[in-house]
Parts: structure tokens; sequence; C-alpha cells
């Protein structure tokens, strides 16, 4: 009797296995014919983090009605190939540092923002003097990473004009608010000095990886909605909540959203505002020292919970204190996001379109021009 109920029991598990593969099967080959997964091949840089894979093509946006593939250079960066040895006494080189806004991967390298700022620079400068305006965001989300790739690629293109594009950064700066391992980050030690952190390794060659990531595209479609989904998100935010209640001495005097708010809050205004205000002055004085102008492009308005205490008039009076220049381009990036029709402006994943770029980029440089003239 065991053994045929064991028998009954294995041919039904079989079938059921079965049945998985095939179901699978169908919905792999579905979605490789008539659903593009956004497939942006990413590694690990030892020092940088996260970054864009070099000489790549890839499937980088997709909405109904647009499609757009990414394209890097011989850097990994959204961008033309260009030759950065040669020096001209005839050209400006720019460099604008920053996240996935800057990057634009979403729209055709010829209408991100650095592109649109070096051909209005050029359009609009009356000397004689070519822009170049070299698109350097690799990939990382922090203005760690940004400093990073500025120390292993940057410095050595001797650039004329260093720009941060500031995204208010201030959850990707701290492993305590981003949670996320293979990104460098920075400490304050005692003395007020950042300590680098280096991004945990990623073993790129595991079997499993490729098969999940580059092969299998039903995992990435559903990795892809998942992670970008209002439930996931909301999952880790309860995570976190109810980590910072068990973590908490008064347990019986708060609730569990409570105790993550303050603990944030906590972290937000003593530990990732001034790091990152570390973060960039020292990249401000690195830059002064191998002969650029530096410049924050403060990009978004500040939100909670570092609005309880900070503004974007703070960093502002940061930067002069220290004779950076600063341009308020949050204002305009705020102006489009509340217009009528924000959808022209930007995709249904929150970043700009040509559009979008377009105008930030008109915005930027007409408090640039100022600047870049009087180096």
């Amino acid at each position: 009797m065991r053994k045929t109920v064991f028998k009954l029991h294995l041919v039904t598990a079989t079938a059921l296995i079965i049945d998985l593969i095939i179901a699978l099967s169908i919905c792999e080959i579905y979605i490789r014919l008539f659903i593009p997964v956004e497939n942006i091949s990413y590694y690990v840089d030892d020092v940088i983090g996260v970054r864009y894979s070099p000489n790549q093509r890839s499937v980088a946006h997709t909405q109904p009605g647009y499609t757009n593939t990414a394209t890097t250079n011989s850097f990994g960066f959204h961008d033309i190939e260009r030759n950065y040895t040669v020096k001209s006494d005839d050209a400006i080189l720019v460099h604008v540092y920053g996240d996935s806004i800057v990057a634009g991967m979403g729209v055709d390298i010829s209408n991100t923002i650095p592109s649109e700022i070096e051909r209005r620079l050029n359009d609009s400068y009356n000397q004689k003097l070519e822009f170049k305006v070299a698109n350097m965001a690799a990939g990382s989300e922090s203005t760690c990473g940004q400093l990073m790739t500025y120390r292993s690629i940057g410095i050595f293109q001797s650039p004329d004009i260093v720009m941060l594009y500031f995204m208010g950064d201030f959850t990707d700066n701290v492993k305590a608010l981003s949670g996320k391992k293979h990104t460098p980050y920075f400490l304050l030690d005692d003395k007020g000095n950042l300590v680098f952190i280096p991004p945990v390794p990623k073993n790129e060659n595991r079997i499993m990886a490729n098969l999940k990531r580059k092969w299998f595209m039903t995992y990435r479609l559903f990795a892809n909605k998942l992670l970008e989904s209002k439930s996931y998100n909301d999952f880790i935010l309860a995570k976190k909540a109810i980590l910072a209640y068990f973590n908490s001495k008064n347990k019986s005097e708060k609730s569990f959203t409570k105790n993550y708010m303050d603990l944030n809050k906590e972290i937000y205004i003593n530990v990732s505002w001034p790091v990152t205000l570390a973060l960039i002055k020292q990249f401000h004085s690195e830059t002064q020292a191998n002969g650029s102008q530096f410049i924050v492009v403060d990009g978004r308005p500040f939100i909670k919970p570092i609005t309880d205490n900070y503004s974007n008039d703070d960093l502002k009076t940061f930067c002069n204190s220290y004779s950076i220049p600063y341009i308020d381009a949050y204002k305009e990036y705020e102006r489009l996001q509340c217009s009528e029709n924000s959808d022209r402006y930007f995709l249904n994943d929150g970043h700009p379109t040509a559009l979008g770029n377009e105008l930030l980029a008109n915005y930027i440089v007409d408090r640039l021009i100022p600047i870049a003239t009087n180096r």
C-alpha cells in the first residue's frame, strides 16, 4: 500500500514538474517574441561599484509607443566614443557626473543632459572655443560612486570643468539607508576625515546568476516588475520598520512606523547629511588640485526626512561657504514635474524624456555660461 501511494505521489510530482517546465517554456518563448525586457548589462567594479558594461547595445526602456536602445562607449558611459587624451587650447572639456538622470539610458545619446548641454553651449558661446561635454555617469546612484568614478577615470582625462549633478543622494550615500552591498561608501572618522569602504565583490561568472539575468527572460521580466512595484516597496519598508521596532529601547511606547521614521531621521540628519557634505567638499578639493573648475548642480528638491532639518538652500549656503559655484536646477525639475503636461517631460519610469532633458539643460546652461567664461 505504501509503495502504491509513494508511486502515485511520484507520478503526480513528476507531472507537475513537467507542466511547470512546459508553462515556463511557453512564457519564455512569448516574452522573447513579444515583450522586450529591460536588459541593460551591468557589472561590479572593485572601486566604483555597479557600472554599465562597456561597448553594449541593450534594450534600455520600453513603454507604449516608445522603445530605446542603450549604447555605451569603451568606458561604459552612455556617450559617444571620445579621444580624451588629445587636449586643445581651443576646446574646453566638461565632465558631468551623476546618477541615472545624467546617464539618460531611456533616451538616445544625443538627447541626454550632457549632450544637450554641449549643443547649447556651442550654440550660445560666441568666441572660438569648442565645448566637449562628456557623460561620466557610470551607473552608480551615490555621490560616493561618482567621486570614485572621478578618481578612477576622470582625473586622468584632466577636464577643465567638473559638474556634480546632485540628485539628493542622501539615501544612497549611507549603507544603513540604502542597504546595497555592491557599492562604495564613506564613513567619517573621529577627526571628520572620510574613510573609504569598498564595494562588496560579486562573482559575475556564477552559473545561476547568468541563467537568471542573461538567459532566462521570464525571470528578468518578473524581477523587473516585482522590484519596481509598490507592493515590493511596501514590503521593504515594513521589513525595515519591524527591524527598527525590535532595535528600539522603548518598544512599548512606539509603533513600528514611528520607530522606523525616527531611526531614519536620525541617520539622515546625523550621518547622511555630514557625509554627503564631506563628499562634495572632497570632490571639490580633488578637482581643484587637478586644475579643474568644480560646479554643483542641485538637481532635485529635497524630500523627507532630510527636509525636517535641511533644505536645498542649506546646500547652496554650504557651497557658497567654500566658493563652489552652485546651480539650482531643482527648480526647473520641480516645475516640469508639477506641470499639467508632465508626461511630455518624463518617461513612465520617472526619468526625463528628450524634451525634459533639453529644458533642464537649457536652464543649467543659462547659469553655467557666466561660470565657464570667467575661468
